[in-house]
């Protein structure tokens, strides 16, 4: 919309930065969601002065954290052959977002289709779900009263233990329909 706006006008680079790494982060590295419209404004913005290098910087996690996300992957049990469940420990330093960056790792395994992250926080437990675009994770979210979008969704359980949030959504995902060849 800028250089609709205003021809003249010129963001910092740290700005062209910005929001070139919003760009990136909603559209995971230019794979999801992505048209003409998009490749556009990341072409503005590099004529704006936003550096890809700067932007990748931005996204650097701290040694703890890939480790704690490491460990986490290393939890996943694969279920009816398309479907991963991980727990991340409750050691993690960030664990919401260790489940978070886990469940998008956990789709980069040939044939999982959908994942699914556990992590408990204080008093509850969160649970993060994403989809290859196959499975609508948002209605199995909102099964344990969360939601979220089509290819990723979430939930908080209170009042239950990581064994008991796992048995739960294990029983929805053993009766979830799972179409071949889609």
């Amino acid at each position: 919309m800028l250089k609709y706006i205003n021809k003249s006008f010129r963001l910092s680079a740290l700005e062209a930065d910005a929001l070139l790494a919003g760009i990136m982060l909603d559209t995971k590295y230019f794979t999801l969601k992505t048209g003409i419209q998009t490749f556009e404004a990341a072409s503005y913005l590099k004529k704006q002065g936003a550096d890809t290098i700067r932007v990748k910087h931005m996204f650097k996690e701290t040694k703890r954290s890939y480790f704690d996300r490491i460990k986490t992957l290393g939890t996943s049990e694969i279920i009816r052959d398309v479907l991963a469940v991980a727990l991340c420990g409750e050691t993690c330093e960030n664990p919401v977002l260790t489940a978070a960056t886990a469940a998008d790792d956990l789709l980069k395994i040939d044939g999982i289709e959908a994942s699914f992250v556990l992590a408990k926080t204080a008093g509850y437990v969160n649970i993060s779900m994403r989809s290859s675009g196959k499975i609508n994770v948002s209605l199995i979210a909102e099964k344990l009263g969360g939601g979220g979008s089509f290819e990723a969704a979430a939930c908080q359980l209170g009042g239950v233990t990581s064994e008991k949030a796992e048995e739960m959504l294990k029983n929805i995902l053993n009766t979830i329909e799972i179409q071949e060849g889609k």
